[in-house]
């Protein structure tokens, strides 16, 4: 529609935002910024600021193009070992859920092993106060009750069977009730004075 102005938010996260949008003459621009208003960053005499990386692309081949010179992009410029063959995984989370417990786990392990599994990785629950998706997110310590002397007696048990081991993580994210959250609440993504919106008991962390 030529005839119109319109701009569409594609991705907007905290300070961060891309937008596309037509102007009356049938042009189209892409804009990626960052800032509280998705376009300024105030900065102080002296002060430096270094941008998110903005990665964009343009086909047209349709979706299948696209989607395929975006996996050409990860691959070269993103994964560091693009080339390496994937390991066969068994994640922990269908088995357990948040029932986490370094028994559990290490039985869990040693099914895998026998199937073959490359890298075994506990999923969700084997870290602070994490019982549900309600508390615990962001504090990236051993649950004491769970595991007693960490992580290190499963991981080496896991070595021993064959595997690599793995722990899920989700670094970006953090729940109010944390310890983290309750040392640095001015570490969360938000607009001053504005509401904090919180999906799935989470906010996102700077």
């Amino acid at each position: 529609d030529h005839g119109r102005v319109w701009s569409t938010v594609l991705a907007w996260s905290g300070n961060w935002r891309l937008t596309v949008q037509r102007t009356p003459d049938g042009r189209a621009g892409l804009t990626g910024g960052a800032g509280h208003d998705g376009t300024r960053v105030p900065l102080q005499p002296g002060e430096e600021y270094t941008t998110p990386v903005l990665a964009g692309l343009c086909s047209d081949g349709g979706f299948g193009a696209t989607s395929r010179a975006w996996h050409a992009y990860v691959r070269t410029r993103v994964l560091r070992h693009a080339n390496e063959t994937a390991p066969v995984l068994y994640n922990s989370w269908e088995a357990t859920g948040f029932d986490v417990t370094e028994a559990g786990q290490l039985d869990l392990a040693e099914r895998a092993a026998r199937l073959g599994v490359e890298l075994y990785v506990v999923d969700d629950g084997w870290f602070g106060a994490r019982r549900s998706d309600r508390a615990g997110l962001g504090d990236w310590t051993p649950a004491p009750d769970r595991f007693p002397a960490g992580l290190g007696p499963l991981s080496r048990a896991v070595h021993d069977l064959g595997m690599r081991f793995g722990v899920w993580v989700e670094p970006e994210m953090v729940n109010p009730d944390s310890d983290l959250y309750r040392s640095h609440p001015d570490w969360v993504l938000h607009v001053p004075g504005r509401a904090r919106t919180e999906m799935r008991n989470q906010l996102v962390l700077n």
